[in-house]
């Protein structure tokens, strides 16, 4: 009881003399406060660490494609580069995209999306661009080789899942190598999200 009392007391002196220092008074440390001074080292550096994880900005999800988990069986997903027009990239920090109907194909061993929706950006001119068009997707040579020998295997696909601009401003589209989900796992999904749904509801009443 004696040791707490008393080491309450050493912080308390300790923080008091921090509060000196902040306010340009004097400060004597003496050996027994050493340990409360790295117990701040280290508070004050998990506070700063939290502080900038919190300020940092991370990726700006755009648009989703919202029935690819209902859809499909998603197997590895991947991040590909986007050859996009001027106008287009406004448009899509603008968030005016949709990717419902958007699919993925190799061309000539390229890899393109296809009806991916960019609206028009509304203050371009004659340079404005076709908002359903094909768009050149971009991975290295690795991935499209791995992507091009797992498409020609049976049931597989490749499903565009969101588009997001990264931190430094590029737009990406995060691909998925997908199998077509059967009847039976998509009304086991159904099941699964109205139970959750009628859970959520009986918390809800309690």
């Amino acid at each position: 009881m004696m040791n707490s009392f008393r080491g309450k007391t050493e912080e308390n002196w300790f923080y008091q003399q921090l509060v000196d220092h902040m306010k340009g008074g004097p400060v004597e440390f003496c050996a027994c406060e050493i340990r409360h001074l790295s117990r701040f080292v280290v508070f004050f550096g998990i506070v700063t660490f939290a502080f900038l994880s919190s300020m940092a900005s991370g990726d700006t999800s755009i648009s989703s494609n919202k029935k690819a988990s209902f859809e499909y069986h998603i197997d590895t997903r991947y991040e590909a580069g986007l050859v996009l027009t001027g106008t287009e990239i406004k448009s899509v920090r603008k968030s005016q995209v949709n990717l419902s109907d958007a699919y993925c194909v190799f061309i000539n061993e390229e890899l393109w999306v296809k009806g991916m929706h960019i609206a028009e950006y509304k203050e371009g001119s004659y340079n404005n661009h076709l908002s359903k068009r094909d768009r050149k997707l971009l991975l290295n040579r690795t991935e499209l080789k791995k992507l091009l020998s797992r498409v020609k295997e049976k049931g597989y696909s490749i499903i565009p899942l969101r588009i997001y601009i990264t931190e430094k401003g590029f737009a990406k589209l995060e691909i998925a190598l997908a199998r077509g989900k059967k009847m039976y796992d998509k009304r086991e999904d159904l099941k699964s999200k109205d139970a959750a749904l009628e859970m959520s509801r009986a918390k809800k009443r309690f």
